[in-house]
């Protein structure tokens, strides 16, 4: 699994950076856990890696406390991102492409959960990462990540607007299928005539497997531990096909990038489909063409089309 292997490599990378940072400046004054949410979370990075970050520490009452823990963090993450920004692209909670972590995304675990129940109030005002449900602890105290996790689920599973949010987001991202199950590519630009197999592919059959597995209260971050799960325990019979082309998908991606990489070009998620064969083509329309179904199944179980 290239993917694991990367995600594997990033984790000792931060924590070689960690290392240097607590010896730097000292521990945190708190008990915290460092963790990455969306593809690391799921241990799905490729070679264009989405580098997500956050942090949760403990709660304190101690005012005094809670300022110098702040303070302490924002040299931490400043060190953090300076190292790892180069290898990074831009995450929802960093709007600078520099940055993998934002100030935003460090709080005490009762701000985490208290931002989470907010969210789940308006989500379509509010508008949240999706990616936070995919998060994994990556160092210090794993249990303050499972107690918010636990929390979490709790949360967007009693909240019907919030999943009607989640469904909302997913299918607003459609495959690359035009009239005639024709690709559609770009038209102009850097890319033309490629297609984003990442955003367009790869992405709707993990959030696809992500709502179906919120809605059965499955744990499981990983979108491969996630599509077993709801086969074995939920009959999800349209689950190994999606697995199926969420691999192929993955493998295009990977093998292009590290195309690239030979060529001495900067890895993206970008195929050109111009080159690929009848049966390359023949077996792209159908992973998205499976897209295109699996939606029809999400638009009918949920309310996909709210405004706020």
């Amino acid at each position: 699994n290239p993917t694991g292997l990367i995600s594997e490599v990033l984790d000792k990378v931060v924590n070689k950076i960690v290392d240097h940072i607590e010896k730097s400046i000292g521990p945190s004054p708190l008990h915290y856990s460092l963790f990455i949410f969306g593809d690391g979370g799921r241990r799905e990075l490729t070679l264009n890696p989405h580098i997500k970050l956050g942090i949760i520490h403990e709660d304190t009452n101690n005012l005094t406390l809670m300022k110098t823990t702040r303070q302490y963090f924002r040299e931490f993450i400043d060190i953090l991102t300076k190292h790892l920004g180069a290898i990074s692209k831009p995450g929802a909670s960093c709007p600078d492409e520099r940055l993998v972590i934002s100030e935003e995304a460090v709080r005490s675990l009762s701000e985490w959960i208290s931002i989470f129940r907010k969210y789940s109030s308006a989500p379509f005002q509010y508008h949240p990462d999706i990616d936070l449900l995919d998060m994994r602890s990556i160092r210090g105290e794993g249990s303050l990540l499972k107690e918010l996790n636990d929390q979490i689920r709790k949360v967007v599973g009693e909240s019907e607007e919030y999943m009607d949010y989640i469904a909302t987001k997913t299918v607003e991202n459609r495959p690359p299928l035009g009239f005639f199950r024709k690709l559609v590519v770009e038209k102009s630009g850097e890319h033309k005539n490629e297609l984003d197999i990442y955003t367009k592919g790869i992405l709707p059959i993990v959030s696809s497997i992500r709502i179906f597995s919120l809605e059965k209260g499955i744990i499981e971050t990983s979108t491969l531990k996630r599509e077993r799960a709801l086969t074995k325990k939920h009959a999800f019979e349209e689950g190994e096909d999606l697995l199926r082309a969420f691999d192929y998908l993955l493998m295009l991606l990977i093998y292009n990038q590290i195309e690239q990489i030979e060529k001495g070009i900067e890895p993206d998620d970008f195929i050109n489909p111009e080159g690929f064969g009848y049966l390359e083509r023949k077996t792209l329309k159908e992973a998205f063409n499976l897209i295109v179904n699996i939606y029809d199944v999400i638009e009918k179980g949920y309310r996909t089309e709210r405004t706020p």
